[in-house]
């Protein structure tokens, strides 16, 4: 157990970098692109881009199959198992990216141009958009068994530095906008497609060279053929609706508040995207680890590691996210320069529902690694379902535009209860432990630790960097003795009082 931490560590460390690095080029390459694009056309490539993404959902379903196929197998030390899992992930792939292309060809293209509120002028690049972006989800589904053998394999330092440099590719993209003449819209997607085939190609490269499982060959095994679709299909069916909400959203902010109002909900969902992965970060280093000791019935390591991932993603989360939310209507000028109306009230209830993510992602991981998914699956579809008429209802009574992210955030809540349930029913696991040293204990430290930093933030007055500089020091070191003071159980206090003594002595060393 550990060495399994001291890998979990040494990852979360990578894939920190990773996104720190992915945040910050991120952060800059939206301001270019809005800068050289225009409210519009950020506008419409969000609304339309986002249409083609929707049938990418297909991509995290698969994505998470295929990792827990392949680390289950992995754990096994079975390479000839192994290797047969990799290709009939591989035929799996190419069956599903098939079936896209589908409908993405008629129903997809159905929407975009009877149901979409783009206008005429604009219909021409719109089309190329959506085309272009299909492109690319194709290629990231077909490339779906070479990052899960990456993950599975816990080679995180290649995936953290190979997301960087696909990152520095967008920013570059990003920059030669400017010198495209005319349709710039067009010239922007089409280059990201370059930046997606070669993000392909160093991937291919990199696993058929590192991992000997990774050599595709055509075998057919109908009983695993049956196993992964199954589990796939269902997992198809959540990523469906948690796609189907974000996307449904968008296209109802489109229709109730036009291409203004799809730029600024395009802004909350990159804040919200980048905010998530910062999240995420910490619970894909622990997710094999919780799926491995899962599979093994290993009961106490299986529940540590459930509440460790919980609870040290909330807390680093919230380095991020309280500065983010007290100076929120700063950062976004500051970034953007010319911020769309309400963009700064959806930022801040996206950042809320990374929060209840935060909680539910251990817990969801645990039930994949379990295996029996389907009424899981079904039971938190229909919850994430139910927020879309939900908001339609909101928007016909007159409400604004953030009710539309309230929606889903109490479909997250009673999500999180259900996974709870699920758990509790299905495997050893201590429900009221978590709820009350996870769930309820980080609540009070983010509730905490934002009405003290507004105070002693809101008692000065300097220059804008002066504030934001002052807000991320205070809100910090508030954060620090909190967490310290009652965010931590009496166990956890003394392993972090033994691990800070351990390193002092090393650095007088």
């Amino acid at each position: 157990m550990r060495s399994d931490t001291r890998r979990i560590a040494k990852n979360s460390i990578y894939l920190f970098t990773r996104m720190a690095l992915m945040m910050g080029v991120s952060v800059y390459t939206s301001r270019v692109v809005l800068e050289n694009l225009g409210i519009e056309d950020f506008g419409i490539f969000s609304v339309v881009g986002g249409l083609a993404v929707l049938f990418s959902f297909f991509n995290n379903a698969l994505n998470t199959s295929t990792q827990r196929f392949l680390t289950v197998s992995i754990g096994k030390n079975n390479v000839m198992e192994t290797k047969r899992v990799f290709s009939m992930s591989m035929n799996c792939h190419m069956i599903i990216s098939f079936v896209i292309l589908i409908l993405a060809e008629t129903v997809g293209l159905w929407l975009l141009n009877t149901q979409l509120n783009i206008p005429e002028a604009k219909m021409h690049a719109a089309n190329w958009v959506y085309q272009l972006t299909l492109l690319s989800c194709l290629l990231g589904i077909l490339n779906v068994p070479y990052t899960g053998s990456i993950i599975a394999y816990e080679k995180m330092s290649y995936f953290a530095w190979s997301s960087v440099i696909s990152a520095m590719l967008k920013l570059g993209v990003a920059w030669l906008i400017a010198i495209s003449t005319s349709e710039r819209l067009i010239f922007y997607t089409a280059l990201l497609v370059v930046a997606s085939i070669i993000k392909f190609v160093i991937d291919h490269i990199y696993c058929r060279i590192r991992f000997s499982v990774c050599r595709y060959s055509y075998q057919w095994d109908r009983n695993l053929f049956k196993e992964m679709i199954s589990f796939t299909g269902w997992n198809i069916l959540k990523m469906g609706a948690v796609m189907g909400v974000s996307q449904g959203n968008n296209i109802l902010i489109n229709i109730y508040g036009g291409t203004v109002a799809s730029a600024a909900m395009g802004i909350a969902n990159q804040v919200n995207g980048n905010v998530y992965g910062f999240m995420q970060n910490v619970q894909t280093a622990f997710n094999p680890q919780i799926t491995k000791t899962i599979s093994c019935n290993q009961t106490e390591d299986y529940q540590s590691l459930i509440r460790m991932c919980a609870k040290v993603s909330s807390y680093l989360l919230f380095f991020l996210a309280v500065p983010l939310v007290l100076e929120m209507d700063i950062i976004l000028k500051l970034w953007l320069k010319d911020v769309p109306l309400n963009t700064g009230i959806l930022c801040v209830f996206s950042i809320a529902s990374v929060y209840i993510d935060s909680l539910t992602g251990p817990l969801s991981a645990a039930v994949m690694a379990h295996g029996s998914v389907q009424r899981y699956q079904i039971v938190t579809s229909v919850l994430w379902l139910i927020s879309i008429p939900a908001a339609w209802l909101y928007f016909q009574i007159g409400m604004p535009f953030e009710y539309i992210l309230i929606s889903k955030i109490i479909a997250q809540v009673i999500i999180l209860g259900y996974s709870l349930y699920f758990l509790k029913k299905n495997i050893v696991f201590d429900v009221s432990s978590f709820i009350r040293n996870e769930c309820l204990t980080t609540l009070v430290v983010l509730i905490s630790s934002l009405w003290i930093s507004y105070l002693i933030i809101s008692n000065f007055h300097y220059s804008v960097l002066g504030n934001l500089l002052l807000s991320v020091i205070s809100s910090w070191a508030i954060l620090i003795i909190i967490i310290l003071a009652i965010g931590l159980t009496h166990r956890e206090r003394i392993a972090v009082k033994n691990l800070l003594l351990k390193k002092a002595i090393a650095w007088k060393k």
